[in-house]
C-alpha cells in the first residue's frame, strides 16, 4: 500500500506490544529518563546539548548497549540495536528537536518501575544476575539470616566497599582478617594505607584499590567487574594463596603496631595544648 511506502507498518497487535516493550524498557525511555534526572541536576535545558557531555553520553550508552540490549524483548519487525543508534546518534544529539529534561522529568510516571525495573527483572530470571538485598542490620537478630556480621563474612568468596568517602574504613580490613579478598577505593583511609604495602591494581594481592572521582562512576563499576571476574577465574591453589596474602597484609594494621601512632597523636595534641595554657 501507499502508507507502507511510506515506512508504516502493519502487524498484529502482540507484535505492537513488544515494539513498546522494547522502546519503553530498554531502547528509549530509560536513556531519555537518565538525561532527564542528570540534565535537571546539572542545568541543562536540552537534550541535545547533554550529548555533548562525554559523561552523561557514556551513562546512556552503558545503559542501553551494555545493560539493556543483551536481555532486550526483540520484536522481530525492528531491531533493537539499530534502534539505540538511531536514538543516540540522530534524535538525541538532533538540535532540532527542542525536548528539554525538565519536561521529560516532570510529565511522565513508573520512572523507576518501568524505565529500569524490567531489565532487572529480566537479569533475575536469568542465570546471569541473583540479587539478595536484605536492608537490616547483621547484628544476629535480623529475622533473616539470625548470624552476626562477622559469620556471613567468612563464608563470603569476597567483598567490595567502593567508598566515597571514609577516614579509615575497617570493613575491609575486618575483611582480609578473615582471608577475604576485597575491593575498597582510595577514598578511603585503609585503601591509601594498603597501597603502601600492594600494588592495588590486583586482587590477587589480597586487596584492589580502585580510583575514585566525583565524575568516574562507571570506570568505578567495570573495575569492581573486573576484580570480581578475575577472581572467579582462580583455581583453589591460587585462592589459597590470595587467603594467605590478605592475613599477611592484616597482620601489618594489628593493634600493636599501630598505637604507637596513636601515642604520638595525643603527645603532639598534649604538647600544643600546654603551649597554649602557658
Amino acid at each position: 500500500t501507499e502508507l507502507e511506502k511510506a515506512g508504516l507498518m502493519f502487524t498484529e497487535r502482540e507484535t505492537v506490544d513488544k515494539v513498546e516493550r522494547m522502546k519503553v524498557c530498554t531502547c528509549l525511555n530509560p536513556l531519555h529518563t537518565t538525561l532527564a534526572v542528570y540534565g535537571c541536576l546539572l542545568g541543562y535545558e536540552k537534550i541535545s546539548e547533554e550529548m555533548k557531555d562525554e559523561e552523561l553520553t557514556k551513562m546512556i550508552r552503558t545503559i542501553g548497549l551494555k545493560e539493556g540490549l543483551p536481555v532486550v524483548v526483540n520484536p522481530g519487525v525492528l531491531d533493537p540495536k539499530e534502534f539505540i543508534d538511531t536514538v543516540l546518534n540522530v534524535r538525541f544529539p538532533n538540535p532540532f528537536m527542542p525536548d528539554t529534561p525538565q519536561r521529560s522529568a516532570t510529565d511522565t510516571s513508573q520512572k523507576l518501575a518501568i524505565r529500569f525495573g524490567e531489565t532487572v527483572k529480566a537479569y533475575q530470571a536469568s542465570e546471569k544476575l541473583k540479587i539478595i538485598f536484605v536492608p537490616c542490620y547483621l547484628d544476629g537478630r535480623d529475622g533473616i539470616f539470625n548470624k552476626p556480621y562477622y559469620d556471613l563474612l567468612i563464608g563470603m568468596d569476597a567483598t567490595v566497599y567502593p567508598s566515597y568517602y571514609e577516614p579509615w574504613g575497617y570493613t575491609p580490613l575486618e575483611s582480609v582478617a578473615f582471608g577475604i579478598p576485597t575491593v575498597t577505593t582510595n577514598l578511603a583511609g585503609f585503601g591509601l594505607w594498603a597501597e603502601k604495602s600492594v600494588s592495588g591494581k590486583n586482587i590477587s594481592e589480597g586487596v584492589a584499590v580502585i580510583e575514585r572521582t566525583d565524575f568516574n562512576y562507571f570506570d568505578v563499576a567495570d573495575a569492581i567487574t573486573a576484580s570480581i571476574l578475575s577472581l572467579v577465574k582462580k583455581d583453589k591453589k591460587e585462592v589459597e594463596e590470595i587467603r594467605k596474602r590478605c592475613f599477611k597484609l592484616a597482620k601489618q594494621a594489628e593493634w600493636s603496631k599501630f598505637i604507637v601512632f596513636y601515642q604520638k597523636a595525643f603527645s603532639d595534641a598534649l604538647e600544643a595544648a600546654t603551649k597554649r595554657n602557658s
